[in-house]
């Protein structure tokens, strides 16, 4: 898989502002709600192309107070550009 440079850079924000909604909760995100973090999904198209009705993630920090809308696309499309590194790298 292929990034063009704006690519990266969009994807490269969109990681930015969910590390920062997100900010507090465990890295596998398990049991968010136990954390301040809430999120609610909105629209019926699986798009991301501007239009009207696209399903959104609409994510809320209490503890924070950030709140933040994603487009569903948009996280799938962050999903599928990531990378891992070695399972060392996480152990303690």
């Amino acid at each position: 898989m292929v990034l063009t440079e704006m690519d990266f850079y969009r994807m490269e924000a969109l990681h930015q502002e969910l590390m920062e909604v997100t900010k507090g909760c465990r890295p596998d995100m398990h049991e968010p709600d136990e954390q301040g973090v809430s999120a609610i999904v909105t629209g019926r198209k699986l798009d991301n192309a501007g239009l009207s009705h696209e399903l959104a993630v609409h994510i809320n920090n209490e503890v924070t107070g950030e709140s933040r809308m994603f487009l569903l696309a948009d996280l799938i499309a962050l999903a599928r550009t990531a990378s891992f590194p070695e399972f060392d790298d996480y152990s303690e």
